[in-house]
């Protein structure tokens, strides 16, 4: 499904519900990273800043998202 929409939010917020609730834990935060980029690559930086949240709400030792917040502060200005 994101090969076929890769650039639709919608489709990875939709995916991490399924994988959530399948307890596929690794896959959310990987679905939510994925979302991110997505999000930040739209110039979509509210949504992309709470995506990071989330993942630092699962996983607050994740090194990747606070990479993200990092770069979503920064194109923030």
């Amino acid at each position: 499904l994101k090969k076929d929409q890769p650039g639709q939010p919608e489709v990875y917020e939709k995916l991490v519900h399924v994988l959530a609730v399948r307890g596929k834990f690794q896959s959310v935060i990987t679905t939510y990273l994925e979302l991110i980029k997505v999000h930040v690559e739209a110039e979509n930086l509210e949504q992309a800043s709470k995506a990071v949240s989330r993942v630092l709400e699962l996983r607050p030792e994740s090194g990747e998202a606070r990479e993200r917040r990092i770069e979503i502060e920064n194109k923030r200005g």
